[in-house]
């Protein structure tokens, strides 16, 4: 393993990437120049980027101006086979590379390629401690942004993409683009974009964040300012998984925009919503609904369904929604054969928290133990603050049904490759039998009772707190 460097700040005369103070300066050259090379960076290498003095950033402008991991083969190897890992990490101006800089101690990279995406993150390699500043002029319409992050391994963490309000922003361009297997961990991804200046897009591009074919996020914060979807995602290939991530919005909608397409409605898989906030917008999920036969012949409901499986919200939280969830109105599509479709097996809440909303749900759909709070969970979610009060019916409400959300929000996101604790949902009991014969000496630890009427069995999860003991289900 070979350590290099890249330092803007570098005024030594010489560049060869061997230390820092010899660090390159120009993120382009390197990729051209010494990325899979045998005088350059290698599988299992380290690449660390130091953060610039006073505000200097790395900057990719222009045309064919970019960083790639996918340069000079780093990808594959001749047999096919992936690579070892490169690991890319910034770390403070003032400070080491063994230092995790926090928000502006990140290096900051400028994106302003023009001609497609600036920064490439791929070939299972990893990623860490850097931001992120899309200028917003990718002009072409070939869905492109600045930030593009994909395949099995790669990793994208504690990082930050910000895309300027430009009113030049080509029609299909996106601000993060994430695919195939990768995993983005504590991240924070914000669209500037004004309604003003969001261009009139055709229906399959009208989004800002895009997550598909089996991508995993965990702990990230996504918001944004322009009346589009959120995330479209064509998972044909893995579902989707978001765990602990916050939402924000402005009169927009998280949802599956690709149903309207006939060339995508081949092979989805699930997306489930875990321990998830969704605030502030005009719709938090519209339900995707069959438009159009798919190219498979999908012209039947039966067939429909055996192609798009359950997408699914597990202790999520909407809250300040014009409409936490809508399901659209829906006529058969053209050439449809039998039947009307249904879409209650389509998306399943469970155990989902609703805090004012003007609508809850607009529609009917499955939705297992509600919780209804009677105001805003949240301390002060109108400037980012989502710890839970301790208002009566309100946070104190979540937290008591859900004792690990704040763990999970916080930790799970900034561990590199393991999870936070679940929540398990805590269900209310209204009466207690306990025959004098269960009180022993072991009862702390071992005992178990039995509620009357219900013949589960429940253990005692710790000591009792304040004289009253707690339980959890056997």
């Amino acid at each position: 393993m070979t350590d290099w460097y890249v330092n803007i700040n570098n005024t030594s005369g010489t560049e060869d990437g061997t230390s820092e103070v010899t660090g390159w300066t120009d993120l382009n050259d390197v990729r051209a120049n010494y990325w899979g090379t045998t005088s350059g960076i290698t599988g299992g290498d380290r690449l660390f980027i130091k953060a610039g003095e006073n505000g200097a950033t790395y900057d990719l402008i222009g045309g064919n101006v970019y960083f790639s991991t996918d340069q000079n083969n780093m990808t594959l190897d001749g047999a096919g086979t992936m690579r070892v890992p490169i690991e890319i990490i910034g770390y403070p101006f003032d400070g080491t590379t063994s230092d995790t800089p926090m928000n502006d101690d990140r290096p900051l990279i400028y994106l302003a390629r023009t001609n497609g995406s600036a920064f490439y993150l791929r070939g299972g390699n990893l990623c860490s401690n850097l931001r992120f500043y899309d200028a917003g002029n990718e002009t072409d319409n070939a869905g492109y942004g600045g930030l593009d992050v994909e395949e099995q391994g790669t990793v994208l963490r504690n990082c930050s993409v910000i895309r300027a309000n430009n009113p030049n922003i080509g029609d299909r361009s996106v601000a993060f683009d994430a695919a195939y297997n990768c995993d983005i961990r504590a991240c924070e991804i914000e669209d500037l974009v004004t309604a003003a200046n969001w261009p009139t897009r055709d229906p399959d591009n009208n989004v800002n964040f895009v997550a598909f074919s089996g991508v995993d996020v965990k702990g990230c914060v996504f918001k944004q300012q322009t009346p589009s979807y959120f995330f479209r995602w064509r998972n044909r290939y893995g579902a989707e998984r978001f765990e602990n991530c916050i939402f924000i919005g402005n009169d927009n909608s998280l949802g599956v925009l690709e149903a309207d397409s006939t060339s995508y409605l081949n092979g989805y898989s699930s997306v489930i919503f875990d321990n998830c906030v969704f605030y502030n917008m005009g719709t938090a999920f519209k339900l995707p609904i069959p438009t159009a036969i798919g190219n498979a012949a999908q012209d039947t409901e039966a067939e429909w369904r055996n192609y798009h499986s359950r997408i699914q919200f597990n202790n999520c939280i909407f809250e300040s929604n014009t409409k936490a969830i809508e399901i659209p109105s829906y006529t058969d599509p053209s050439g449809w054969l039998s039947g009307d479709f249904y879409v209650d097996h389509m998306v399943y809440l469970k155990n989902c928290v609703f805090a004012q909303n003007t609508t809850d749900i607009d529609g009917t759909v499955i939705n297992e133990n509600p919780i209804y709070a009677s105001g805003s969970v949240f301390r002060d979610a109108a400037n980012g603050d989502f710890r839970l009060n301790s208002t009566s019916g309100a946070g104190a409400l979540v937290e008591s049904k859900f004792p690990n959300f704040e763990y999970n929000m916080i930790l799970s996101g900034n561990q590199r490759f393991q999870d936070g604790a679940l929540n398990k949902f805590v269900e209310s009991v209204s009466q207690l039998s306990v025959a004098t014969s269960d009180f022993d000496s072991s009862l702390a630890l071992n005992s178990t009772i039995t509620f009357e009427g219900s013949g589960k069995r429940w253990r005692l999860a710790s000591k009792p707190k304040n004289g009253i003991p707690v339980f959890r289900r056997a």
